[in-house]
Formats: structure tokens, sequence, C-alpha cells
């Protein structure tokens, strides 16, 4: 389903078409909203009109209303079955009711969406993949991905992608990656940029969009990461023939669900730094015909694969830095719902 598509979904509800757009957003993005987001989000002041509409949300049964301290005002968590189901996200984890860190890690996501309402914003798991597969072709083996393993015996491990759950966009020719800094240096942030080296290597135009809260100081360390990051220092300076066959031996691990035969200590690391600049087209290729023909396939390669890490560089790769207005500290105190 479109994003329009889902807005008419919600024709059932007896919504305004602005009121749906605004429930069709807060739903894919987080789940949770403030009043002063349905203001902005619909250009109008704030007032009778804006707690109206999200205080009828909760007599309806279609959200909870979460109290903060007495000196501030509500957050509302969309949580309503019927309205997911509509939306045909029935399965969603937005529904759910999360610890008050996270609400503040969603109501970031929601401001950042609402900072450039001209920017097509991709959320739910679904979207991302068919953007990234269908519209710019590229393999799911590149996808940012977590392989999570069954505790039932009879039911097969799951892939999940784009696993932190953050919006992407896009605005032709350039796709946008929120990182959300919650603190001044973040151990997550180059793990997040490794973790989608390979799809950055297939887009034509991308950046990484760093925001923070107002109480998060600006600092060089992320510059320092990212450029760091471009430049490639993270990858060996040659890739060897045997480092080939190690990658593709471990890919068909991976492969296999044979996750207990991999050290999470020496060689994840190792194969998510080979995983960025071999996955390529070229090598997709090359890694099926070597599990048909097995070392056959890779006889007479050149043991010297320098081009490949020269191929890897990120293409018009930029960091934005932004700056949020709002302080989302107090929602720590969270202490109840409101009925």
């Amino acid at each position: 389903m479109t994003f329009e598509d889902r807005v008419g979904a919600l024709e059932c509800f007896k919504f305004t078409r602005r009121q749906a757009r605004f429930v069709v957003t807060v739903a894919l993005i987080g789940g949770y909203c403030l009043r002063r987001q349905y203001a902005e989000f619909s250009r109008i002041q704030y007032g009778r009109n804006v707690r109206d509409f999200l205080d009828a949300l909760v007599a309806d049964g279609l959200a909870r209303r979460l109290m903060f301290r007495a000196d501030r005002g509500h957050v509302y968590h969309v949580h309503s079955k019927s309205i997911y189901r509509a939306l045909g996200q029935e399965n969603n984890r937005n529904r759910r009711s999360v610890a008050p860190q996270l609400v503040a890690r969603k109501l970031m996501a929601l401001d950042v969406v609402l900072m450039d309402q001209t920017i097509e914003w991709f959320a739910t798991e679904a979207d991302k993949v068919d953007l990234f597969t269908t519209r710019y072709g590229v393999p799911f083996n590149v996808l940012p991905q977590r392989r999570y393993e069954s505790q039932a015996h009879d039911q097969r491990a799951v892939t999940r992608y784009f696993v932190d759950k953050l919006p992407i966009g896009l605005r032709q020719p350039d796709v946008y990656f929120i990182f959300l800094a919650t603190g001044s240096n973040d151990d997550a942030f180059e793990p997040f940029l490794v973790d989608h080296a390979p799809l950055f290597a297939r887009l034509p135009s991308w950046a990484v969009v760093i925001v923070r809260p107002a109480h998060v100081l600006e600092s060089n360390w992320w510059r320092e990461v990212f450029q760091r990051f471009v430049r490639g220092r993270r990858a060996p300076d040659s890739v060897t023939h045997a480092d080939l066959r190690w990658f593709f031996e471990i890919r068909q691990l991976i492969d296999c669900g044979r996750l207990e035969c991999i050290s999470i200590e020496v060689d994840a690391p190792r194969f998510r730094q080979l995983h960025a600049i071999l996955s390529t087209p070229e090598n997709d290729r090359l890694y099926a015909d070597w599990l048909r023909r097995g070392p056959a396939a890779l006889a007479g390669r050149d043991p010297s694969l320098d081009r490949s890490v020269d191929g890897f560089r990120p293409r018009q790769g930029v960091l934005v830095m932004r700056r949020l207005k709002y302080d989302y500290r107090h929602l720590e105190n969270i202490v109840g719902v409101c009925r």
C-alpha cells in the first residue's frame, strides 16, 4: 500500500483528510505523538481543535493518553488494532507499549519527519525493502539485516531488515538515512555505517543525517567517524584470494543457518568488513558459481582484488547535522496512563 492508499483506508473512521494523514504518519513512524506535533503537521495554531482531535482518539479507544510531569503535556499512543489492520500493519510493533526511553526516540523520529514534509518517507520494513529492491534494483543480501533463530525446532530462522526502525527519506536523487544521536559520542554510529555500507555503494546519491535533541551538544566526533568511514580506513589495504574464499565459506554457513560454526568475536567483524567490500553484482555471480562448482570457480582469479576495494568507495555520501528544538529527557518521568 502507498501512503495515499493508507490514508484512504481510514475513511471508515470519519477522519478529515488532514487527520487521517497524521494518524497514518504517527502509526507508521513510531505510534506515539504529542499535541504540538499534530499542530505542526497540520499547520494550525495550538488550541482546542488540537486537543479535541487527540482526546477523541482516546475516547474512541484508538489511542492511550500518557501522563507527563505535572508541568508538561501528554503523550498519545495510537495502539488500536483496527487502525493498524486498516493500514495493512496489524502486527506492527508500534502498537505495543514501550519503555519511556523508546518513547522519546519515537517522538524524535516523528519530529524528524515533520521537519521536512516534502520528503517521501519510508517507515516500515516492507516499504524500505521494496524501495531498494524494486526502485534501485538492490539485491536482498546487501540490505542491513539481522538473522534471528527461532526457539521452536519446527520453525525456520527469520531475517529482519533495517532493524533500527528509523525512517528513510527520499527526494530524488537523494536518499536520507536517519541516525538519532542521544549523546555526544555514540558507539552505535560506526556499526550503523558499516551495516549500511553495501547499500550505500549501490546508490547514486545518499546522505546520513545525524539528528540530535536540543540538550546534546554538537561534536566533531561524528564527522571524524564519518570521514574515516568514507575514506575506507576500515577496509584492508588489499583483499586476497584467500579472503574471497573465506568470505564465501562464511557466507555459505550463514545462508544455511549454521551460525553456531561462526565466532562472534573473530569471524563476525572480519565478515562485516569484507561484506562491505566484496558485496558486488560480480561477486554475487561468482558466489553462485562457487556454490555449484566449488574451488574450480575461483581458479584463474587474480589473487589481488584491490579493484574491489576501490569499487566500494561510497558515492555521493555526505553527512548532515540537524538539531531538534526540543529536549526529551523529561519523558523518563512518565508515571502512568490517563484513561
